[in-house]
């Protein structure tokens, strides 16, 4: 099972940086990370590897839409309506 969240905050706080972030599907949590300057520099080392970039460029270029296309109970299913 995944956890569908969404980044909320960051901030520095008593030198840690603190992320809060939202859990939305398939629970609500409220949860919140803290990272040092060891691993920030750690997970900066991680972001700049040549796959992530190229991905995050990718991705801010298409800039996805949100909204995902509804099925139909008839789609889901794999049986669907004639056309008339």
């Amino acid at each position: 099972m995944e956890l569908k969240c969404e980044a909320r905050e960051l901030t520095p706080e008593a030198g840690e940086l603190v992320m809060r972030i939202e859990s939305v599907e398939p629970v609500h949590w409220k949860i919140t990370a803290t990272m040092e300057a060891e691993e920030l520099l750690a997970l900066i080392k991680l972001a700049m590897k040549p796959k992530v970039v190229l991905w995050a460029l990718r991705t801010l270029v298409r800039r996805p839409s949100r909204s995902k296309p509804v099925a139909t109970p008839e789609k889901a299913m794999g049986r669907e309506s004639p056309q008339r």
